[in-house]
């Protein structure tokens, strides 16, 4: 039995998700129409994701052969923290519904 927590075919199935699922379908097959009759594309919606998984950090000390974030990982990148935290507000404003922060490097090594 799933956790309802973890119910992710019943957060799809809220109201407001089901509208934003339906605006970002109708807006890709009118990317595909438009493809195919050589039209211009059309803007895509003012939306955010309705999840987004977030990597606090691409520190890692480990060398898993398996990871897929090895291309990424110990470059020095970092979003500034008052950068993230806007594009998360601008993000909720616009739909976005959970943060997934799993991944990514070792969060243990977090400079802050």
């Amino acid at each position: 039995m799933t956790h309802a927590i973890h119910d992710f075919s019943a957060k799809l199935r809220q109201p407001d998700v089901v509208d934003h699922l339906r605006e970002y379908v109708d807006w890709r097959k009118a990317v595909g129409r438009a493809r195919e009759s050589g039209q211009p594309e059309p803007s895509a919606p003012n939306r955010a994701p309705i999840s987004i998984n977030l990597d606090l950090t691409v520190a890692c000390n480990y060398r898993c052969t398996h990871c897929i974030d090895w291309d990424i990982l110990n470059t020095g990148h970092r979003l500034a923290d008052a950068n993230l935290r806007e594009s998360l507000a601008w993000m909720a404003r616009h739909g976005l519904r959970s943060v997934i922060l799993i991944g990514g490097g070792e969060p243990t090594l977090y400079p802050g």
